[in-house]
């Protein structure tokens, strides 16, 4: 009877080298079978088009357990060299996979021995790092701040590093776990991570040089990213992988020769979860899963990225976002978003939205968003109650903006408390007698009535105006009323 076949399964972090890893192993693959190492191809997969040195490793494996072609292309190539060490890379199984494809893939690899190796990031670093990742790559395009990606992290235990590397042992049936620090005085990660597995270093040069997948770590960049991200809710991801691209190259051109600051936040976690993580990288040496104690990371640094510079990348990358998408071809799947506009008519809008301190939109949710992504504003959005409003309104108030966006039902039009709007948009699907109230309010400058619902012009006494169109939107601006007594802000 053959002994088990031992299968290395690297299971991640994600922000810790696994692309450098994946990538290694690919190009060596032929001089590792030379020396009965199998690093199978059926299952790497590269989904981004604008980066094809970024691999999500073998993570079509996760994806074909219940049997498919990708499967049988895998089965072939392991029973054509049945006596080879198995190494297998899927990054995001250290946090990232539900525990059912986890023990799925346990009962899959039964028969074998298998062994989890990791490599872990410092806890302060991985939460920085991934939290770029997930701001900036269009496969994700979050919206949430930095803190409550902490907290998240912190309650769903991905920071106990040992308690879940167990956990993930346990699902996988794995007998043995090891793992390596992302940074070491002994050497570069690649090189490391063979001779900790104790795989063949088959061109000492390549595994010492393989930095893949390195991130611009720039505060502006990534908080500029997030608020656009917010926007560009809801499209296609093929759509949000290029606005990505297009985003990076406008934020090095038009930002190359300043000296912005690193985005290294300081840490919102308390004391004694601080003193908890301390004790679990302590309790990785004490249980042999390390050969040391890791550290926590970099402390950090109070401050946050100049928001005047952030408006300005965020109106820049809007009109490269709408450019790319003004380009796509099946515009429906763009309905709802504020990106079905074109260049021009997202430019207009942003500048009217940045220069209000108080805003009010009718039906206009894109727009009120949009206002919301500016600083120190005051947004308030009214939509007509049916099937679906009341979800929107609840994603919309779960959103992490700069400034607060209110969801209310339409007729809380003009209620006491409501602040006085410098700027109200108009969307389709709204009765003139929803308007009138607001037309009377001291301090309106300006009216926008968005496509579809120009038909309402006539029904409106505006009284003296200036009248600018720009495409599908009208722009109605009027003399500022001086108000009397205090603005209700």
């Amino acid at each position: 009877m053959s002994p088990p076949r031992r299968v290395i399964f690297h299971i991640g972090q994600t922000k810790a080298g696994s692309t450098s890893i994946q990538n290694y192993l690919e190009a060596e693959r032929d001089a590792m079978l030379a020396q009965g190492v199998l690093f199978p191809l059926s299952t790497m997969k590269r989904s981004n088009p604008f980066d094809h040195s970024r691999t999500a490793g073998h993570l079509l494996l996760l994806h074909g357990l219940k049997g498919d072609e990708i499967m049988q292309a895998f089965e072939q190539e392991l029973a054509s060299h049945p006596h080879h060490t198995l190494v297998l890379s899927v990054e995001n199984m250290f946090s990232d996979q539900p525990d059912s494809v986890l023990e799925a893939m346990g009962r899959y690899f039964s028969a074998d021995a298998l062994e989890v190796w990791a490599v872990l990031r410092p806890q302060f670093d991985w939460l920085r790092s991934r939290h770029i990742e997930n701001t900036l790559s269009g496969f994700s395009s979050r919206t949430d701040t930095f803190a409550r990606f902490v907290q998240n992290a912190a309650q769903e235990g991905i920071l106990d590093y040992p308690a879940r590397l167990r956990h993930v042992a346990g699902l996988l049936g794995a007998g043995q776990i090891r793992a390596i620090p992302f940074t070491s005085d002994e050497g570069p990660l690649v090189t490391r991570f063979l001779q900790a597995a104790g795989l063949p270093v088959t061109d000492p040069d390549a595994a010492a040089s393989q930095h893949s997948n390195i991130r611009e770590k720039s505060g502006t960049l990534v908080e500029g990213k997030r608020r656009l991200n917010a926007v560009c809710a809801g499209i296609p991801v093929p759509l949000r992988l290029e606005i990505e691209h297009a985003f990076r190259r406008l934020h090095a051109r038009s930002f190359a020769d300043s000296q912005e600051p690193e985005f290294c936040p300081e840490i919102p976690l308390t004391a004694a979860q601080i003193e908890d993580l301390h004790r679990a990288n302590q309790s990785l040496a004490d249980e042999g899963i390390m050969v040391q104690p890791l550290e926590l990371g970099q402390a950090g640094r109070a401050g946050a990225a100049d928001p005047t510079i952030v408006s300005q990348l965020l109106r820049q990358g809007l009109r490269a976002a709408a450019l790319i998408c003004d380009c796509h071809p099946e515009r429906k799947a763009l309905q709802g978003s504020l990106l079905r506009y074109d260049p021009e008519e997202c430019d207009a809008l942003a500048e009217a939205l940045e220069g209000a301190s108080a805003s009010t939109h009718l039906q206009a949710p894109e727009t009120a968003l949009l206002a919301a992504c500016f600083d120190r504003r005051l947004v308030r959005l009214h939509l007509t109650p049916d099937r679906g409003v009341w979800r929107q309104m609840a994603r919309l108030d779960a959103l992490m903006s700069p400034s607060p966006l209110v969801a209310l039902a339409a007729d809380k039009i003009g209620e006491t408390g409501d602040p006085l709007p410098d700027v109200v948009v108009i969307g389709e699907g709204v009765e003139a007698a929803r308007v009138l109230p607001l037309l009377d309010q001291p301090g309106l400058r300006q009216l926008i009535l968005l496509e579809g619902a120009r038909t309402l012009l006539p029904d409106l006494p505006l009284g003296p105006h200036q009248r600018r169109d720009v495409g599908r939107c009208l722009f109605l601006t009027m003399p500022v009323q001086v108000p009397h007594g205090p603005a209700r802000l």
